[in-house]
């Protein structure tokens, strides 16, 4: 399996870029390429070798030299594996081993870097798809018996997607509501009111779907989800009925509408549904009457 980062490596290790020191420490060309740059968790650079062994940074010399040693090397093992590099040139290098290769292991890592880099690289960090993301590189694998189940390492993998999204709000006044964050894939806006106290997001789709299917209207609340800067978000939400020819008909639930809200004051909620009936009045010209509102909190 190939890590992302295996083809900046190979470009720092062509014919232009290596130097190798003459003697018992020469390596080839070929066994050069087979050194794979991944991330370690602190944020830091480590090699795969030959998808088989794993090195890590040992020492920077005043020099520059950086020296990574197999991670084998405290083990009882003492495997004594290592190369230096030198201006991102391989100048020394002993690469034999004298322990068994944990493939496994090396695929766990070679795996999470490979998801980590789509991560890093998607420009729109809110279309990832991590489970995706890791059957693709599966199809991709050679030895995918060798891959680490995707429960488990999703807990890292979304902890790094996580610290990819922007920072958690903590004052409705710094949000800047000319932003993209507020378009959908068609370049229209779904910001339909916002002040100091109440945000509603709504799509012009989304108001026409509301006034089509009103007779019953579905309202509930979470805090969980709530930014630092909101105190409660309201999902408003209606039941479409299916109808099919010679079927029995059926019900989908669809949401139609999200709110942000800094408080659950009465008249906070008169405002919300006055906003969306004249959101729902502009974009359709209707009059939004719901037969029958349900919820669930006070």
């Amino acid at each position: 399996m190939e890590s992302p980062n295996s083809k900046i490596k190979e470009d720092k290790l062509d014919n232009d870029m290596i130097d190798m020191a003459k003697g018992e420490n020469m390596i080839k060309k070929s066994e050069q390429k087979k050194l794979i740059m991944i991330k370690t968790e602190r944020n830091q650079f480590a090699y795969i070798y030959d998808e088989k062994y794993y090195y890590r940074k040992e020492r920077a010399n005043k020099n520059g030299e950086i020296i990574y040693r197999c991670n084998k090397y405290r083990d009882p093992s003492r495997c004594c594996s290592y190369f230096t590099l030198f201006n991102d040139k391989v100048i020394k290098a002993n690469l034999k081993h004298c322990h068994e290769e944990n493939l496994k292991e090396i695929s766990r890592l070679i795996t999470k870097d490979s998801i980590k880099n789509r991560i890093e690289n998607n420009e729109n960090i809110f279309t990832v798809k991590l489970k995706r993301i890791y059957e693709d590189i599966k199809i991709k694998n050679t030895a995918p018996e060798n891959m680490p189940k995707f429960e488990g390492i999703k807990t890292q993998l979304y902890e790094k997607l996580n610290k990819n999204f922007p920072k958690d709000v903590e004052d409705i006044n710094t949000i800047d509501f000319n932003s993209n964050y507020f378009k959908n894939l068609y370049n229209e806006k779904f910001l339909v009111y916002h002040d100091e106290e109440l945000i509603i997001l709504q799509s012009n789709i989304q108001a026409k779907i509301m006034y089509d299917n009103s007779k019953d209207i579905f309202i509930d609340g979470t805090f969980y989800s709530a930014p630092k800067a909101i105190y409660l978000i309201i999902i408003i939400i209606i039941m479409i009925i299916i109808i099919r020819v010679n079927i029995e008909d059926t019900n989908r639930l669809s949401t139609t509408c999200f709110a942000l809200c800094k408080n659950k004051a009465e008249l906070l909620y008169k405002k919300l549904l006055l906003e969306i009936n004249k959101n729902i009045n502009y974009e359709i010209n209707k009059i939004f009457k719901p037969t029958f509102i349900h919820i669930d909190f006070d």
